[in-house]
């Protein structure tokens, strides 16, 4: 039997050559007992010195990284919703925080400037979580709604979550949220409803998806804040014309677009009847769902009867929580959050290629794309992340809040 040589001696060599690249990375590694043939080392958290060069752009680092992500061997540090109720359930409240370290120090300036937040999700608990750890501080108020298609378990580990902070709570009222209908928006405003109702008297509210991540403090968004006060925060441009059918029709919403509920998802279809102009002939600007607004604007927004009469008339529309926000307000050029729209629709302005992976038209983060996102000087939150996708990226925004927010403490310690 003949054995080829020189393939194998090649082999070798490629084998040698990824194991040196692996040993290449400063990265606190674990290895899994389980496998006894393949001995796998998983990276766990990325250290100090990674971190910074990954979030400085150093091309060799993010190779490194974007090599191991291809070949899985990242594995994601968010836990699941079991465990997170597991945790609580078993030992404390107090021993589940201090193991995932919710940040409950608060500057003398945040502590006079409470936020609100408003957060739609329906999976991923673990991400979602890490999102809550992000924004937390125990001056703000949080409202989490979930989705009635959730499973029992996200449930359970949010309603855990909450017994844990007086300051977070679940929306009472339940939307079946479907992609393109109404229900976005209702979702939002239930939890409004309650923020506006609660005993913490906020100054702005941020609403947000599971999929966002802070890019800024807690501090150096009230610093924002401050310096726009009382302007409002939201995305929008005048309604262009390839958009208008949208809302000159009447729309029938599919239950279950979202494939992750239904095999045969049913998509949004459009009734011949042409509906009539909004209420007052209002101006329709294209935009968002998500916005930071004012108390004052917040409120205004659910209680005056002409903006309920406008909010009734676009329910039977296609996507009206991307539209109604931006034409309650005039034009904002700063936005509230980052979105990398692959075809350019919103921001012709966007010069960056996505580095992650493109999911419906809208970039992925991954580890390349984290020098560009830092540097986004007008932006407060980053969409979308996936941590089951690129953990390091996650990760690394983790590390980057975290030191900023001692650093911000240790100097207001320093006043005195």
């Amino acid at each position: 039997m003949k054995i080829a040589g020189p393939r194998i001696f090649l082999l070798i060599l490629v084998f040698l050559g990824f194991l040196a690249i692996l040993k290449g990375f400063n990265f606190i590694l674990s290895i899994d007992e389980t496998q006894q043939d393949f001995l796998i080392e998983k990276i766990k958290y990325p250290n100090d010195p990674e971190c910074k060069a990954l979030l400085n752009g150093e091309e060799d680092k993010i190779k490194g990284v974007e090599l191991l992500r291809s070949y899985k061997l990242i594995e994601s540090k968010s836990w699941s919703a079991t465990i997170i109720s597991s945790m609580i359930k078993n030992y404390s409240c107090a021993e589940y925080l201090r193991s995932r370290a919710f940040f409950n120090v608060s500057t003398a300036e945040e502590l006079a400037y409470p936020l609100a937040y408003s957060i739609v999700v329906h999976k991923k608990a673990g991400q979602v979580e890490r999102l809550l750890q992000a924004i937390y501080r125990p001056q703000n108020v949080y409202c989490i709604h979930i989705d009635v298609k959730a499973s029992a378990d996200f449930y359970d580990a949010f309603k855990n979550i909450s017994s844990c902070l007086p300051n977070v709570f679940l929306a009472k009222k339940r939307e079946d949220v479907t992609w393109g209908g109404y229900s976005r928006l209702a979702a939002d405003f239930n939890c409004m409803q309650e923020l506006l109702a609660h005993e913490i008297k906020w100054k702005y509210l941020i609403n947000l998806c599971g999929e966002d991540l802070p890019l800024k403090t807690n501090y150096e968004i009230i610093s924002y804040l401050k310096s726009i006060e009382p302007a409002n925060s939201i995305e929008g441009s005048r309604l262009p014309e390839r958009k208008e059918h949208r809302y000159m029709y009447k729309w029938q919403i599919g239950e279950g677009y979202d494939k992750e509920y239904k095999k045969e998802p049913i998509l949004p279809g459009r009734f011949a009847e042409k509906k009539l102009p909004p209420p007052g002939n209002m101006t329709l600007y294209a935009g968002l769902a998500y916005l930071l607004a004012t108390r004052e604007f917040i409120d205004w927004a659910l209680n005056d009867e002409y903006v309920k009469e406008v909010i009734e008339w676009s329910k039977d529309t296609f996507s009206p929580d991307e539209m109604l926000w931006a034409s309650f307000l005039a034009f904002n050029r700063q936005t509230t959050r980052l979105v990398l729209w692959e075809n350019k629709e919103l921001w012709s302005w966007e010069s960056h290629k996505c580095r992650g992976i493109n999911r419906r038209g809208i970039c992925v983060f991954g580890v390349g794309d984290l020098s560009w996102v830092k540097i986004q000087k007008h932006s407060i939150f980053a969409n979308k992340f996936d941590d089951k996708f690129d953990e390091t990226a996650i990760s690394c925004i983790e590390y980057d809040l975290l030191r900023k927010a001692k650093q911000e403490i240790e100097e207001e310690e320093n006043k005195f």
